[in-house]
């Protein structure tokens, strides 16, 4: 839909002003003449704001290639005549008004409006500066917090769309065995392959909602999935985004820190070093499975790699070139090291760090 159509739709659209109404004025009598009055004023202060807005919305949904010939938006966002004080918002009927535009909108229209100037820094700055050179004038910063909350509006109901409407319902799918192969493959290509917006649904998520995707995603949740479908674009996509979010920002900080610090002992060679990184890295992945429970499997697989690397360090070559330290490898270590071993073992042993049992120091 062009979006000379979209603006046009929504400007026709009237708010449904009996249900903003009861809220102003529920339980109020309504025979006193400067009651109907008020009434009436709000009546059309709503009326006017719904046309505004619609209009505003229309507006926002040029493409980027017209945008900086388009005047259209800087004309609505004024002719709003937004309020110096307090939030944009106060106007009469405006959150309603936005979320019931937003609400009504099809995924064409929501994309439409999502990938037009609202997406683009340069030309929201332009819009700023229309209204006022200075950054700290009153207009431009409400203008300012009028387009980040639209943005944030749109940006919800896109998420909702493309990502946890077709993942919830492959979340299902993967918890059902057999897993209904074509249905999964069917939610899978209205799944988004945007990792931008797949990273966006992954921060929107509360603790719990990011556990129990992270628990849906498990290895032994797909052992059933025919590897053609965990190969989609869309599912690598969001796994990559899951993978991201936790390392950098659900994760302790610890986790990242002793791979990083296992990582350089291990190239420095020096034996010692990476046995209390070892020990470190044990401690780090013990507090994170105390919140989480569980491990993304690309950093299960990055710590594997790191310990099962490390261990060759300490391995005698001849006699023990594979599989767990037996006796010749562990008679040429310290006590210090064998320590180490110990401590870290319990937490480490499925990551790599294994001893010949009947030689186990844990």
């Amino acid at each position: 839909m062009a979006w000379s159509e979209i603006r046009r739709a929504l400007a026709e659209k009237w708010t449904d002003l009996k249900t903003v109404l009861k809220s102003y004025f529920a339980g109020e009598p309504a025979e006193a003449r400067a009651q109907r009055r008020e009434r009436v004023e709000v009546s059309n202060e709503i009326r006017a704001t719904s046309r505004l807005i619609g209009n505003l919305l229309g507006s926002l949904t040029i493409p980027d290639e017209f945008a900086k010939h388009e005047f259209r938006p800087i004309h609505a966002l004024m002719a709003l005549n937004l309020p110096l004080a307090g939030d944009w918002y106060s106007l009469k009927g405006a959150k309603y008004c936005l979320n019931t535009y937003l609400d009504e909108l099809t995924e064409r229209d929501l994309l439409a409006l999502s990938s037009g100037v609202l997406r683009r820094e340069g030309y929201c700055d332009f819009m700023l500066r229309c209204i006022s050179t200075r950054p700290d004038d009153a207009s431009r910063m409400q203008v300012s917090r009028l387009l980040g909350d639209i943005a944030e509006a749109v940006n919800q109901r896109v998420l909702r769309y493309t990502v946890h409407e077709p993942l919830t319902r492959i979340v299902e799918l993967l918890a059902v065995d057999p897993v209904n192969e074509q249905d999964l493959h069917t939610r899978l290509l209205m799944l988004t392959d945007d990792w931008i917006t797949m990273k966006r649904y992954c921060e929107s998520l509360s603790t719990d909602e990011f556990k129990a995707l992270l628990g849906a995603l498990q290895p032994q949740n797909l052992k059933t999935v025919p590897k053609a479908l965990l190969k989609a674009h869309s599912f690598k996509e969001l796994k990559s985004a899951l993978d991201w979010e936790f390392n950098y920002r659900r994760a302790p900080l610890s986790l990242r820190v002793e791979q990083q610090n296992l990582d350089r002992a291990w190239r420095a060679g020096n034996r010692l070093a990476v046995s209390e990184a070892l020990y470190r890295l044990s401690l780090a992945v013990e507090e994170t499975c105390q919140v989480w429970e569980v491990l993304p499997d690309k950093t299960m697989k990055c710590v594997q790699q790191l310990v099962e690397r490390s261990m060759d360090l300490f391995r005698d070559r001849q006699n023990n070139p594979e599989g767990p330290l037996n006796g010749h490898s562990l008679r040429k270590l310290d006590e210090n090291i064998r320590a180490n071993f110990g401590a870290a073992g319990p937490v480490l042993r499925s990551f790599g760090l294994e001893l010949d049992p009947e030689l186990r120091v844990c």
